[in-house]
């Protein structure tokens, strides 16, 4: 997925007007917000910066809830850019989905948000730079930010789930209790993106059947060896990388099929001690 938008996003929480609460004066200057207007509003109004301001929950809760929706927004535009045949696999596991449920509306839904979200998106989101979305590491207050984008989205993903909060004894817990009243709002922006994403599409021209790669590269290997002559006649700025997997695959098979020999002499001593 191309987070072509989140950019903006990611400056936005690299200046880290961190969501967590009782965050100082001192701790939001030191974050660099400093270097965006006072009190500026941004597309999806969020407050970008208090400047000389001391954030209240409130404050604290409406960053994180836009943010949040400022991902699926851009998850959203960034859609043109999903493969194709990742598409069609969604696709796909939906319809299945509804054949197995049809009484359920939501099992679909949340059997590809979950795929989707748990397996790839929050994981992007929590490790931006492993994946290539951003070239420096996260900021610590980005990093934190992130995490918290990243528990509302996976609490979103369930569809089911009609509650972003959590125990009372887990740190975030007043403050992913205070956004449910805008909870519903960023369920909807991910019901709309899995909607979008798991469309039918037509496949790309260039798709090809799946093949049993460990059967196609056997057969390569045994006409190898069955020609291993002939290919050691062949210049060796061709053939040497080729006859280097052919000697380690082969050393690895006299490996394996010794130790298949050891262990059935040892199965026959064991039985022979134990008939005797």
């Amino acid at each position: 997925i191309d987070f072509r938008k989140s950019h903006k996003v990611e400056s936005k929480l690299n200046s880290s007007c961190s969501f967590e609460s009782g965050n100082s004066v001192s701790n939001v200057a030191s974050s660099s917000c400093s270097t965006y207007p006072s009190s500026s509003v941004n597309d999806y109004g969020a407050v970008s910066a208090y400047s000389g301001i001391a954030l209240t929950e409130r404050d604290h809760a409406s960053l994180l809830i836009n943010f949040t929706r400022a991902i699926c927004h851009s998850l959203k535009e960034s859609v043109t850019y999903f493969p194709k045949s990742a598409q069609h696999i969604l696709n796909r596991l939906k319809i299945r989905v509804v054949e197995k449920w049809p009484d359920d509306l939501q099992v679909s839904v949340r059997a590809v948000s979950s795929f989707l979200f748990l397996r790839l998106i929050c994981l992007a989101l929590l490790n931006p730079k492993q994946y290539e979305l951003i070239n420096e590491p996260s900021h610590d207050y980005a990093q934190r930010n992130l995490l918290l984008i990243t528990r509302v989205l996976q609490k979103a993903a369930n569809v089911r789930e009609k509650r972003c909060g959590l125990s009372p004894d887990d740190d975030d817990y007043d403050l992913l209790e205070s956004i449910n009243s805008s909870f519903a709002d960023i369920k909807k922006d991910v019901a709309d993106f899995i909607e979008i994403v798991s469309a039918p599409c037509a496949l790309p021209k260039n798709y090809t059947k799946p093949c049993d790669v460990a059967t196609h590269f056997a057969t390569i290997i045994s006409l190898a060896q069955k020609h291993l002559g002939k290919i050691k006649t062949e210049p060796m700025n061709r053939v040497s990388a080729f006859l280097s997997v052919i000697e380690m695959l082969k050393n690895h098979l006299n490996r394996y099929m010794g130790e298949i020999s050891r262990n059935t002499l040892c199965g026959v001593k064991r039985t022979s001690n134990i008939i005797l």
